[in-house]
């Protein structure tokens, strides 16, 4: 999944409360930012927001001026039960630019998360503990990526880079000097529709809006002569991670039907269907591929007390799904 600078686009259901001579209106609002598997648990990067809107109070638009942001990572179990309770794993609050217009937000591990802070800027917060006192780390990039299960970020920007999500280190175990630049120029070229890479940047999945949109590049970093295409079947599929097997590569897709309807869609390395799935919305993956989880997306823009959280469970080896629904009471409350 790639994110490029100030794309988030979210419809906010938001509560507004007059008050005073001048009218001012009040809002606050709850989402949920990202979310992510790690060690067999759901992580959710949860946002709380309160300001003012400075709108004229007969006017239709909105004017947001947030005063302050809470920032939280909860987690769930992925138990076979319809309903669980969102436990709050760490939050930190902002009152403070650039903090609280921040538009992007990713879980970059279980306990930090990466926001763009400017054009061309990103930071990685770290919450709980110790850690919650630790200077940011700055990293400079007009666009970033994660791997297929979050171990590595790569930026792309005047220089590029590719870090260890935990450590954030430079990640020197690349297969070739060259593979982060590589990635940085196919997110350039005019036919780019989407990419992935694997956890350890050995392999490249490139899918591009040429005339044959059903062909993905499949690009071994070590040895470039081993490109080969990868031939999907007619439909609208998208591209969303690449996974190293112990013999093969695994591709797992979005697939548009109707119009409105999506399925999560694992196809082998030379675009044989082995898995369908359904899912409520962006799907995340374990690094085996064992483990695929989407939220409903219309509650996370909005989290609300007392409703719950439907949380999609694919289990694509035992061809098994169920649907958790989460709690998010107690977690809401904690950061509000």
């Amino acid at each position: 999944m790639i994110y490029t600078s100030f794309n988030r686009v979210a419809v906010i259901s938001v509560l507004l409360i007059l008050f005073g001579a001048g009218c001012q209106r009040i809002y606050h609002y709850s989402m949920v930012q990202d979310y992510a598997l790690f060690d067999g648990q759901l992580y959710l990067l949860v946002q709380h927001e309160e300001g003012i809107d400075k709108a004229s109070p007969l006017s239709h638009s909105l004017a947001f001026h947030p005063t302050r942001r809470v920032i939280g990572i909860a987690r769930c179990r992925l138990d076979e039960k319809k309903d669980l309770v969102l436990e709050l794993v760490a939050k930190r609050e902002f009152k403070t630019e650039p903090y609280l217009s921040f538009t992007i937000a990713l879980l970059s591990s279980t306990n930090s998360f990466v926001v763009q802070t400017a054009r061309g800027e990103f930071e990685n917060i770290s919450l709980g503990g110790d850690k919650e006192s630790e200077t940011p780390k700055r990293l400079s990039a007009d666009r970033i990526m994660l791997s297929a299960s979050r171990k590595l970020l790569l930026g792309c920007g005047t220089w590029s880079w590719v870090v260890d999500t935990k450590s954030l280190l430079n990640f020197s175990n690349v297969p070739t000097l060259d593979s982060n630049l590589i990635v940085c120029a196919l997110l350039q070229r005019k036919d780019f529709r989407a990419l992935a890479f694997s956890d350890d940047l050995s392999v490249v999945a490139f899918q591009n809006w040429s005339t044959n949109t059903d062909t993905v590049e499949i690009i071994h970093m070590a040895d470039i002569a081993r490109t080969n295409k990868m031939a999907l079947p007619e439909g609208n599929f998208t591209l969303q991670s690449i996974h190293q097997l112990s013999t093969d590569w695994r591709l797992l897709f979005t697939h548009l039907k109707d119009g409105f309807k999506e399925d999560a869609v694992v196809f082998d390395s030379v675009g044989k269907e082995l898995a369908r799935g359904e899912i409520l919305g962006k799907p995340v993956s374990d690094a085996s591929l064992t483990t695929i989880v989407s939220i409903g997306q219309t509650q996370a823009m909005q989290l609300n007390p007392g409703e719950r959280l439907p949380i999609k469970v694919w289990l694509p080896n035992e061809k098994r799904q169920f649907t958790i629904l989460a709690d998010t009471s107690s977690v809401l409350k904690a950061m509000r």
